[in-house]
């Protein structure tokens, strides 16, 4: 009895893996994992019922608004009850998020503190005199005054708070000045005082916001509403990142379904000559794919994928047939050859419904635009569920996770074609430049070998960020300061003691962060600086060649390039500044 049980059990993991390899939205295990997080929340007293009930609203909400038509998802939006809806969402989040920041750095709890404040109290600072709509901020104030934080790190609160106080004299740094000595003053004597320890500080904060709001509410509906929206809206640009994330999520589901294929296989790979009759099939198939791409583009969904996903086929069977040659674990050579090839067809076939996709976005109405979605917003309701199950700080992800559904749900209502691009094109791009290199390094050092894709790609990511400042097009050449900057960012990095292939792998996916900014980058504002307009302006430039037109892949290939030339002599300064001119002057050229 045990013995049936347990494969059933297997056969029901391998169903669920092939479930989510070949895209359907929610599984047995993601069923399971959404009840436990429920059950969890549940656990946390009031603060996660409440969690969850605004998480099953703001779906509910979703699911309604979506499939109406334009003036009437407005008309919707800013009906009252929708703004207190938000309001309320608000309010619980800024409690959550605010009171949990303990942990944090000092400077992190400031900058999280600036964004709250931000995204949380735009409407009663248009609204209210500036008096009432700085009651959360203070209180906010007073909660980081408690962890007796040190004396420059008051000063920074205090120039916030005087950036946010009404202009006292002109001009306007003079007023901030005096504001900053005042609240630095106040600062240093409360927080000689113990005022809320105990106090629950998310009942304050929420208190806090949530009269503010109701007073602003009071007195200008209008106005409250449309900034409510604007803030929640421009927070769905964090979620970006996350879209681009699933191409790596993909690549790693595709594996788990492969790998039962592949586990029933092994024993047939006992003899050389099967190895040799797969190699050779695989390297068949792969050159028929490049040469079907090349002859018959306009009978493939995606012919520029066909052509990658039969390089990287030509690449499993080469290796392969090298490997059986050369090799004494027939049975492992075999295993990686049914995996690699697995994976391959499943990236084309995933490639090649976003490519589709992203043709037909403007025609896509009421109904088509939900199910569309749906897909989407079941990632996030895992992704925030496999959060509660893992982490100790639940309620922090489940705020989170409530905020970036609400934000979809919002972007999806005010301008769904807009929104329904951005969450195709981004898995596209994190496809094509994270994981295309991920998978062809998981197909040349061994699928048991470790490789961190999310660090290294926010690495990337993150080196961009001052190259766009420097050169919104990448055909200024800004990318090389990217390249120079993955340096100092690697320098703690683990990579440095690798082998040269795995720095080259760890490279390539460095580099496709780097350019999957130039066509998503992640677009917030920064608050209260005198010139985050232009910031932001240049932010908004960013841009590259089309995917996959020539223009795009010669970059592409010149930044693998210089993650090649990196890789091989990672700790000579002049491969540094040469790749890093290599990849100005094609750039340049290009551009």
């Amino acid at each position: 009895m045990a013995q049936f049980f347990r494969r059933w059990a297997q056969l029901l993991r391998a169903t669920d893996d092939w479930l989510e390899a070949v895209g359907f939205p929610l599984r047995f295990q993601d069923v399971r994992t959404l009840t436990r997080s429920i059950s969890l929340l549940a656990q946390a007293g009031w603060w996660g019922t409440l969690a969850a009930v605004l998480s099953i609203a703001t779906l509910l909400g979703f699911t309604v608004l979506v499939p109406l038509e334009p003036t009437i998802q407005q008309q919707w939006l800013s009906w009252p009850g929708t703004t207190l809806f938000l309001a309320f969402l608000y309010a619980f989040c800024f409690a959550v998020l605010g009171s949990s920041i303990r942990p944090l750095p000092a400077a992190a709890r400031l900058v999280v503190a600036a964004y709250l404040i931000w995204y949380m109290l735009l409407g009663p600072f248009l609204t209210l005199p500036r008096w009432l709509a700085l009651l959360p901020v203070w209180i906010l104030y007073i909660v980081e005054l408690q962890r007796r934080p040190q004396w420059y790190w008051v000063v920074g609160w205090s120039l916030l708070l005087g950036r946010l106080s009404w202009q006292l004299t002109s001009p306007v740094e003079l007023s901030i000045a005096a504001w900053a000595a005042f609240y630095t003053a106040i600062g240093l004597l409360v927080s000689r005082v113990s005022l809320l320890e105990r106090i629950d500080g998310r009942i304050v904060l929420f208190a806090a916001l949530g009269t503010v709001y109701a007073i602003a509410g009071l007195e200008d509906v209008a106005t409250l509403s449309e900034t409510v929206r604007a803030g929640i809206d421009a927070i769905g640009d964090f979620v970006g990142v996350f879209w681009i994330w699933l191409a790596v999520d993909l690549i790693e589901d595709a594996t788990r379904a492969a790998y039962h294929v592949a586990r029933r296989l092994q024993r047939w790979f006992a003899r050389r000559w099967h190895l040799v009759l797969v190699g050779s099939t695989i390297t068949s198939a792969a050159l028929a794919a490049i040469i079907a791409s090349i002859a018959f583009p306009a009978g493939l969904a995606w012919r520029e994928g066909m052509l990658l996903c039969g390089g990287l086929l030509a690449l499993v069977g080469g290796a392969t047939l090298w490997r059986s040659r050369v090799g004494s674990d027939l049975a492992d050579i075999g295993h990686d050859a049914v995996i690699a090839t697995i994976v391959v067809g499943l990236v084309y076939m995933a490639g090649a419904a976003l490519w589709e996709s992203s043709q037909t976005t403007q025609s896509l109405v009421g109904w088509q635009v939900l199910l569309a979605a749906a897909p989407l917003v079941f990632e996030e309701l895992k992704a925030t569920a496999g959060g509660i199950q893992h982490q100790s700080h639940r309620l922090v992800v489940a705020a989170l996770g409530v905020l970036g559904l609400a934000a979809t749900a919002v972007q999806f209502a005010n301008r769904s074609t807009v929104a329904m691009e951005a969450t195709i094109t981004a898995p596209l791009v994190g496809l094509l430049h994270i994981g295309l290199p991920y998978l062809a390094g998981r197909i040349v050092l061994g699928w048991n070998v470790a490789i961190e894709p999310a660090r290294l790609f926010l690495i990337g990511y993150g080196a961009a960020y001052p190259a766009v400042l420097l050169g919104p097009a990448i055909g200024t050449g800004s990318a090389a300061l990217a390249v120079l900057l993955w340096h100092i960012l690697l320098r703690r990095s683990e990579i440095v003691s690798t082998s040269p292939r795995e720095r080259i792998a760890a490279l390539a996916i460095v580099a496709g962060g780097t350019l999957s900014f130039y066509f998503i980058p992640l677009v917030v504002p920064i608050p209260f600086l005198p010139w985050a307009p232009a910031i932001l302006e240049r932010l908004n430039a960013a841009s590259a060649p089309p995917l996959l037109s020539t223009g795009h892949v010669v970059i592409w290939g010149t930044l693998l390039a210089a993650a090649v030339i990196l890789g091989r002599w990672y700790r000579t300064p002049l491969a540094w500044v040469g790749a890093a001119a290599l990849v100005a002057l094609v750039c340049r050229l290009v551009g």
